[in-house]
């Protein structure tokens, strides 16, 4: 396990952007979300011999596969560009909150969380083969592996030129980016730094894969995901500074850790990686009713066997009784490299609104690769 060593200082969020498909802004999606709303739609980016994986044809037609789609702004775009819309998206929300000016531009740091291709890459060695050719998730980091300066450039922001780090850490990377950027601040490297990730899980490739490995929720099988797609970026700030410009939440401690599993594998999943980035965060045990959990369950059966079995080491060293649990794939659907992101900001706008079920909140992340990861929030008025 990996955490955020004690010299490194808490650092305040002075403001987060969003964008999802429930709205195009933080403000809306969050609300949104805290109002129970949930908008799927049927997919119309599907194949016909993806279709044709999710269930057989009746005699109303060929099955239909639910998403939730960012609509009218990345419709008909893909890969790098849908991420490039989306997080310019999102990065415009943020900015709209905490105007920067290009003085400010020019100390602030950007680390971008993107998908680890877990998936498409579980399906090029399905079944096993011994082919030569690379794992499809190469060409994905070569094809983004300067993402961080292209959407600073498209966002037409003036940021540390030194300080733009792209990330491909999947559902669980959110962990590694904010650890990155804490670190960037601690070296005195920046003054700020947004931190966020962006991700679309509606575009064919991932759809294929995630259908032949029967991951994706249909009518033949309940417990599987519903991909959705969006963006979110969190502004770290200094506590000096963050209290100043009215934060209401801070960033306590990060924490990752390594699954030796695959997600894939025939094994059930023990929970230990989980657990140990949980407990990472959760230094001490905190009093009854003190924190609650922001989770990454997405309908997967695996997932959800992880979560369990990783509450129950947590349990034997943090009291666990009447934790509130939020899901924001319950609202936005499976936003892999997103997720953590979006669950992050439904919490510091509930530490803004004063809604929040309790002082602190862990956010807990698992992807489909080996990553695993928690982060520690608390109200900044505490």
């Amino acid at each position: 396990m990996s955490s955020t060593p004690p010299h490194l200082p808490p650092c305040g969020v002075t403001a987060i952007g969003m964008v999802s498909s429930l709205g195009r802004d933080a403000l809306s999606s969050c609300a949104a979300s805290r109002a129970g709303l949930s908008i799927p739609s049927e997919l119309k980016v599907v194949d016909v011999k993806t279709q044709a994986l999710v269930g057989e044809e009746k005699y109303d037609g060929p099955p239909s596969l639910l998403g939730h789609i960012v609509r009218g702004q990345a419709e008909g775009f893909a890969g790098p560009g849908k991420a490039l819309v989306l997080g310019t998206l999102a990065l415009r929300d943020l900015m709209n909150r905490r105007r920067l000016s290009l003085q400010e531009q020019r100390h602030t740091g950007l680390v971008v969380n993107l998908s680890d291709w877990a998936m498409q890459d579980a399906l090029a060695v399905h079944p096993p083969h011994l082919s030569t050719d690379p794992l499809p998730s190469a060409a994905w980091r070569k094809q983004t592996a300067t993402f961080a300066q292209r959407l600073a450039t498209k966002s037409e922001l003036d940021l540390a030129p030194t300080c733009q780090v792209t990330l491909h850490g999947g559902s669980a990377g959110m962990a590694l980016a904010v650890r990155e950027a804490m670190t960037l601040l601690h070296a005195g490297k920046v003054e700020r730094c947004i931190v966020g990730g962006i991700d679309s899980r509606v575009e064919p490739s991932f759809l294929k894969a995630a259908a032949v490995l029967n991951r994706l929720r249909t009518t033949d099988n309940p417990v599987g995901l519903t991909p959705g797609e969006g963006a979110a970026f969190l502004l770290l700030e200094p506590l000096s500074k963050a209290g100043r410009l009215g934060a209401r939440a801070q960033v306590d401690a990060v924490a990752s850790a390594l699954e030796p599993a695959s997600s894939f594998a025939d094994i059930p999943p023990t929970g230990a990686s989980l657990a140990q980035a949980i407990l990472g965060v959760l230094r001490k045990e905190p009093p009854r009713g003190a924190f609650w959990f922001v989770g990454d369950l997405n309908g997967t059966e695996r997932r959800a066997a992880e979560w369990g079995r990783a509450m129950a080491r947590v349990h034997a060293s943090v009291t666990l009784d009447d934790v509130p649990l939020w899901l924001p794939a319950a609202s936005f659907g499976d936003t892999g490299a997103a997720s953590a992101a979006m669950g992050t900001c439904l919490a510091v706008r509930a530490f803004e609104r004063g809604y929040a079920p309790a002082r602190a909140c862990t956010v807990w992340m698992c992807s489909e690769g080996a990553n695993r990861g928690a982060l520690a929030l608390r109200r900044l008025s505490d």
